[in-house]
């Protein structure tokens, strides 16, 4: 990993003693639902993932990470945060760019590099980059206990919409990724051969491509 140090900014790799400084420059983001707070400490432990701070006498002033995926070959650069009292001040650039030099540096046969924007991405960003998929996303907030109500609802819904089929199966993570590590059949499918997709933009694995293909 490289290093960096600006007149105003000390560039790091994060740790677990940032994290409260990484939440508290997340004030406001996603309408006060910032996922990175809960996503914080697993990411951590990811060894595909590196995380990255920018501190400004001693504090936290923005952060950046990227996931490795498609075994080494795509980074997926994720989470540029910046903290209010920062914002419009060239910082987002510099922990985007620290991020960059880094992924570049300590894994250099990566060759694909995606990320995702909230917004539709200005003319001079299209330059440079390539839409391969947008989304539109619903945001729906709820009380502790409205959740709980909701989830009652649908677990009692559950017996009826099975009544021709199995009920639904919960997977952890390791048995969701045995089903994607090995070869899929199209009965490993959910009904109506529907894939539950993720938000992330990773390029598709080629043992999906298989099934869509039967």
């Amino acid at each position: 990993m490289t290093a960096a140090l600006t007149p105003e900014l000390q560039l790091l790799q994060a740790t677990a003693e940032d994290y409260e400084g990484v939440v508290a420059i997340s004030d406001g983001l996603y309408v006060g639902v910032d996922y990175l707070q809960y996503t914080y400490h697993a990411w951590l432990k990811d060894p595909q993932r590196k995380m990255f701070v920018a501190k400004s006498e001693g504090k936290v002033v923005a952060f950046g990470s990227f996931l490795l995926v498609d075994d080494g070959e795509t980074a997926v650069l994720q989470a540029i945060h910046v903290a209010p009292w920062m914002r419009h001040s060239g910082v987002a650039r510099i922990i985007h760019k620290f991020t960059l030099d880094n992924l570049r540096s300590d894994f250099p046969n990566v060759t694909r590099i995606h990320l995702t924007t909230m917004e539709n991405p200005p003319a001079n960003m299209m330059i440079s980059h390539r839409i391969i998929h947008c989304k539109a996303v619903v945001s729906v907030f709820l009380s502790a206990k409205e959740l709980e109500e909701a989830f009652r609802i649908l677990e009692s819904r559950i017996p009826i919409a099975c009544k021709e089929s199995l009920p639904p199966v919960f997977l952890d993570y390791s048995e969701v990724h045995s089903l994607f590590s090995r070869s899929l059949k199209e009965e490993d499918l959910v009904p109506e051969r529907f894939l539950i997709q993720s938000w992330l933009p990773i390029t598709t694995c080629s043992k999906i491509v298989n099934v869509w293909n039967l």
